[in-house]
């Protein structure tokens, strides 16, 4: 049994980043003493209820005053400064080096933490000029706070690197990540719960005309661009329902998608998706359509649940969710226009859409949360072992 260290700065997200962290934990708890370092306690009864899972018990350590801290900097700023949150939260957890923990794990991307250590990335987060679309948005304000940031764990790639073992969410991401760090890291599909949504699969033609997207509503999901695809849709003909579900953030973006759908009668919002809402589940789950309008998307955890249910994916042509669709032309589109046009396409073809369907529905079992457990259990063991030599 080893004392294992696991880095997170906040559960209660409830996102792609959660999952893993979560799973991870899970993976291990029953062999393994964790500490997750983090800046807020979460509650794992409703984590638990929200993903269906059992998480283990572990320890928490938690910076004085932290919660104080991430609240005060998400209001000022008005968004969440995660990269800020990631290195403050490194320097705290490696005040307790002394502890001499056996392994040291991040979930929230690469950090300089000390040896042995296994990362996961979702994207890299330190070298901003190496990243596509809107995550490497530069500006003179933008240049010093990632300057602040690096500053504040005394970053270098040097510092990253030694005793690091590494994971990428997708081959999209470890592209990136070689870029940066000059070494090729292995990739880990975040954990989809593959066997629950397979049991919503149902054949084509008893599937409703509707088109869902998941996410929470904020700018870099793209729920507006979606309401405008189904607004073009619905000016061609094609009477198709919209579904969007995920989290409310608040802002003024979450604010116009919810006054936007309140004003469309074929655009319902139904709010927060918890895995334990099988009335809800039930309904996304017997569309036909699943749009991703985000751009560069990592990954993307819900565009797989829906492909085990047996949706057809409509998503953007970037990032690494072109490999979870195996980078099928009739799945991708380049802009508003285009999209409406693979949706209307494929809505005038239900036999290539029965096809369609079937093919990606068999191809999600590589992404299921057993596969995702046993490849942490036998990394972390073999990095343990490297680790007493």
């Amino acid at each position: 049994m080893a004392d294992i260290a696991v880095l997170h700065h906040d559960l209660m997200r409830k996102g792609g980043g959660e999952a893993v962290c979560l799973e991870i934990m899970r993976a291990l708890g029953d062999t393994h003493d964790i500490t997750l370092f983090t800046f807020r306690d979460p509650d794992f009864d409703e984590l638990a209820a929200y993903f269906q899972m059992p998480i283990p018990e572990v320890r928490i350590r938690r910076p004085p005053l932290s919660v104080l801290c991430m609240d005060t900097v998400t209001q000022l700023s008005g968004r969440s400064l995660d990269l800020f949150l990631a290195a403050a939260l490194c320097k705290y957890a490696r005040s307790f080096r002394s502890k001499s923990y056996d392994l040291w794990m991040s979930t929230v991307n690469e950090m300089p933490l000390p040896s042995p250590s296994i990362q996961y990335v979702h994207l890299p987060q330190f070298d901003r000029t190496t990243l596509p679309g809107h995550y490497g948005a530069q500006s003179a304000i933008q240049d010093v706070y990632d300057a602040v940031c690096r500053r504040i764990v005394s970053y270098d790639r040097t510092s990253v690197i030694d005793g690091g073992v590494f994971c990428c969410n997708s081959e999209f991401t470890a592209d990136i990540f070689e870029r940066v760090y000059e070494t090729r890291p292995s990739v880990l599909h975040p954990p989809v719960d593959v066997e629950n949504f397979k049991t919503f699969f149902r054949p084509w033609n008893e599937r409703q005309n509707g088109i869902v997207s998941i996410g929470r509503i904020e700018p870099i999901k793209g729920i507006k661009d979606g309401i405008e695809i189904v607004d073009e849709l619905q000016e061609r003909g094609h009477e198709m329902h919209y579904h969007i579900a995920g989290p409310e953030t608040g802002s003024t973006y979450a604010q116009d998608v919810l006054e936007m759908a309140t004003n469309r009668p074929y655009v319902t919002y139904h709010g927060e998706l918890r895995h334990g809402d099988t009335d809800l589940l039930e309904t996304l789950c017997m569309q036909r359509y699943y749009l991703n309008a985000t751009q560069y998307e990592t990954f993307g955890i819900s565009l797989a649940e829906m492909l085990a249910a047996g949706l057809i994916p409509v998503v953007h042509d970037s990032g690494g969710q072109r490999e979870i669709v195996r980078k099928v032309d009739d799945c991708l589109y380049t802009d508003k226009t285009t999209a409406v046009d693979r949706l209307a396409s494929l809505a005038n073809d239900p036999e290539r859409c029965h096809t369609l369907s079937h093919r990606l529905h068999e191809s999600t079992d590589r992404f299921s949360r057993s596969n995702f457990r046993k490849y942490i259990t036998d990394l972390v063991s073999v990095t343990l072992n490297d680790g007493q030599r």
